[in-house]
Order: structure tokens, then C-alpha cells, then sequence
């Protein structure tokens, strides 16, 4: 089964589209937050940037896309906006779930990566100081 997931990092100088899917994807490698194992829970087994969801930040159509390709496409991540912020993140309550990393936002699952323990607020999230990266996630 497929889902939608977002995650949320800094901005941070020099930043482009591909450099910071290249970061979200290292990082996420790095936590093992894909695999399967006997012991160790992963949130999936693994995931893609983009992927089924490529393009929905912009509003482009994901069809003539590979949906498989790792680091996804260049609006796959977009800096983190009013508009986008209203429209994927709009009036969500922050309920910390499985591990400290993760964090749905009525029913919406999102991986605020640099500062994992804390909550978004859209004052300090919108205007040039957060990306946003749009996952398809397998489980």
C-alpha cells in the first residue's frame, strides 16, 4: 500500500530543489527509515521522492513521469509558502506517533527533519525558512 507523506527541513544557504531532495533522501537513508526487519519497526519498507504524488506541490500531473525515479523531480520539493502551507497543512493538530521523527497533522503524516521534537508554526514555517518534500511511501 501506498501513502502520501511530507517532510519539512531548513532552508539553508545555497539550496536548491536537488540538492535538498539529495539531503531528505541521504537523511532518511541514514535513519533507516525504510527496510524491513524482525526487529527493528521501520515506518515502511521503502520510498521514493515524488513518486505517485510527483508534482502536487506545483499542481502538474504525475502520468508522464517515471513514479520510481529515487530523488523524485525538481517540484517535487518547493520551498514551504502561504498557499502550500494552506493547502497541505491547513488547521492540523500536532499528535507525536511511532517514533520521535513523525508527526500527523489529521491524518497527513510529516517528518519534520532538522528539529524532530518540535511543532510547526506557520509564522516561523512560511517565507523562505522551510522546504517542503512530497513522498510516496510503501508499507
Amino acid at each position: 500500500m501506498h501513502a502520501r507523506n511530507f517532510v519539512i527541513t531548513d532552508n539553508q544557504e545555497g539550496d536548491t530543489s536537488e540538492s535538498v531532495r539529495r539531503r531528505v533522501l541521504g537523511r532518511l537513508e541514514e535513519e533507516g527509515f525504510a527496510g524491513t526487519s524482525v526487529f527493528i519497526q521501520h515506518p515502511c519498507d521503502w520510498f521514493v521522492i515524488g513518486g505517485r504524488w510527483s508534482g502536487v506541490l506545483s499542481g502538474e500531473p504525475v502520468s508522464p513521469r517515471d513514479s520510481y525515479c529515487d530523488i523524485g523531480y525538481e517540484d517535487d520539493a518547493a520551498i514551504l509558502t502561504e498557499p502550500l502551507w494552506d493547502k497541505f497543512v491547513t488547521g492540523g493538530k500536532q499528535y507525536p506517533i511511532e517514533g520521535p521523527q513523525e508527526i500527523l497533522w489529521e491524518g497527513v503524516a510529516f517528518i519534520y527533519l532538522d528539529h524532530p521534537y518540535s511543532g510547526l508554526v506557520k509564522e516561523s514555517a512560511i517565507g523562505g525558512s522551510k522546504w517542503i518534500v512530497v513522498l510516496d511511501i510503501h508499507y
